[in-house]
């Protein structure tokens, strides 16, 4: 697994615990990673770092995660994957007509997270 090609992600997560082991998977395999644990935070991160990929919690303490990337869409060009601890289809269905390119629910198996990040990439 693994394309070989580094890209930059932001990471939007509350939960400290998922955020650091994300880090770590992905800073592992090369990436350039930020992370952030709210929509403002991400905003500004965001503002400092312009990344390929969004990987985001949907439901986020201060918005959406569907909010924040379609103010970073405004910007720029990037793909995202949402996260979220509902499996339901609804949800994922919902996370898709706001734009974001995949889905995966908590907790996350982190080969089906690097299986689609090498999706976006390639």
């Amino acid at each position: 697994m693994g394309t070989g090609r580094s890209i930059c992600i932001l990471i939007v997560e509350d939960h400290g615990d998922t955020i650091a082991i994300m880090e770590r998977l992905l800073l592992r395999n090369g990436h350039t990673v930020f992370s952030a644990r709210s929509v403002e935070q991400a905003r500004k991160m965001a503002a400092d770092h312009r990344c390929d990929l969004l990987i985001s919690d949907v439901d986020l303490p201060d918005g959406s995660g569907s909010e924040l990337l379609k103010h970073l869409r405004a910007a720029y060009p990037l793909k995202a994957i949402a996260i979220s601890s509902h499996a339901e289809r609804e949800h994922a269905d919902a996370a898709l007509a706001a734009g974001f390119d995949m889905y995966l629910h908590k907790p996350l198996a982190f080969t089906a997270l690097l299986a689609a990040i090498d999706t976006m990439v390639l």
